[in-house]
């Protein structure tokens, strides 16, 4: 007699699972009531589990590598005053302080000098600033990387004044970045050794060792060793300028406004009439003096400059004149009244006026003196143009700040003659 099978398990309504399918247990979801359905969860998780091992597998090392890369801390600066009172605004805000020294600086502080104070800033990485008179710097940023210590990052932000900076070099000249802000340009600096001057007329960088690129909205300049690269306020950048530049306006007298140079003034005195008078040549550039009768007169042209010298490692003053004639003999009673004479008005480092003079004379037949007050003068062989240099960085005391140039004629008959004036700092 053959046996019947056991009936199966039912489900009211014949509406049960297909036929071959067992759940292990009872099932109310949607996703394992059937076998394709549990099959492709199956499937899901197997495939979800090989992402996530093969993410972490990957993943892992990747995130530990990107953070060892771009973890980053925060470094101080040490800022010393060298003269006069330095002040300190911690992070930009709050009231200006009188430093002390060896002051620790952190990024986001700003430092200003008195118009007779410098300071001296080491950085994290051993560069280096020396900030001059009435100057403004603020530390933007100042990091290292925290398992890269060869990755380096300093920004600083000149907004007024002069400052020389030595950027230190690097384990990893890749890694390393230095750059300096300014109102005109953002000026990326490589290892070595430059001059900044930011004033209300532009940008001035002189990249005495090392390269400077400078970018600005209106394109890209640099200077190499040597040179120097110019941000006017109004105009495009230069680069690849010469070191040196001339601190007096129109210096060959070229370019005229009336009867005089342009950027010169006159005047005009006279202890008794006739006074003297300036004129200019029909030779382009020529400027000449003249005066006929008695009694002491100074007929003269000059030039307000204002120009700061605590940068300048060589400033000399250039000049092509021509003494014609004098009827007082050499530097007058007091050695002060030349018929031709260089004068230059500055300030020393304690800020005091001193007027400086060189003055040229063709005769001294009365043997009167020619040394006085702050200069002297200097015989002139002939009538002919002469060439005259003066390292102005050599006298005492040493100049650091110049205020005005005078071109200036004294005594009682005179003639004389300038044709080139020029005032080169670098």
């Amino acid at each position: 007699m053959n046996e019947q099978p056991a009936p199966g398990p039912r489900i009211a309504g014949g509406t049960g699972p297909a036929s071959g399918y067992t759940p292990l247990v009872p099932s109310f979801s949607p996703y394992t009531s059937e076998a394709g359905a549990a099959v492709r969860v199956a499937w899901r998780v197997t495939i979800g589990a090989f992402v996530i091992l093969t993410a972490l597998l990957i993943g892992g090392p990747l995130a530990r590598r990107w953070y060892v890369n771009a973890a980053i801390e925060p470094q101080r600066a040490v800022m010393t005053p060298i003269d006069g009172v330095v002040f300190l605004r911690r992070q930009g805000v709050g009231d200006w302080l009188a430093t002390r020294p060896d002051e620790k600086i952190v990024p986001g502080d700003v430092i200003r000098t008195a118009p007779n104070a410098r300071a001296f800033v080491t950085l994290f990485d051993h560069s280096t600033v020396l900030l001059y008179p009435s100057s403004t710097l603020r530390v933007l940023r100042a990091e290292q990387g925290r398992f890269r210590p060869h990755k380096r990052s300093a920004v600083l932000e000149l907004s007024q004044g002069r400052a020389r900076m030595g950027v230190a070099p690097a384990p990893d000249p890749s890694s390393a970045f230095f750059q300096l802000r300014t109102p005109q340009a953002e000026v990326h600096l490589g290892e070595g050794s430059y001059s900044a001057d930011v004033s209300t007329e532009g940008l001035q960088v002189s990249a005495r060792v090392g390269e400077a690129t400078a970018h600005t909205p209106r394109g890209s300049v640099q200077a190499r060793a040597g040179q120097r690269l110019v941000v006017p306020a109004e105009g495009s950048p230069l680069g690849a300028q010469p070191l040196r530049r001339d601190l007096v306006t129109n210096g060959l007298f070229t370019e005229r406004a009336g009867g005089l140079p342009t950027g010169w003034q006159a005047r005009v005195f006279s202890e008794q009439t006739p006074e003297g008078f300036v004129s200019l040549n029909t030779r382009p550039g020529a400027v000449t003096f003249r005066r006929q009768g008695l009694g002491h007169a100074e007929t003269a042209i000059f030039q307000p400059l204002d120009a700061d010298l605590w940068d300048f490692e060589k400033v000399v003053i250039t000049a092509e004149i021509r003494v014609l004639e004098h009827s007082l003999s050499g530097g007058g009673w007091e050695g002060t009244e030349y018929p031709l004479m260089l004068r230059v008005y500055y300030k020393d480092s304690a800020g005091s006026p001193i007027p400086w003079y060189r003055g040229y004379y063709l005769h001294n037949r009365d043997a009167n003196p020619v040394r006085g007050g702050a200069g002297y003068g200097e015989q002139v062989p002939s009538t002919d143009w002469q060439q005259v240099q003066i390292d102005l960085l050599a006298q005492a005391p040493r100049p650091w700040r110049i205020q005005r140039v005078e071109v200036v004629a004294q005594g009682w008959d005179y003639e004389s003659a300038i044709r080139e004036l020029h005032i080169w700092a670098e």
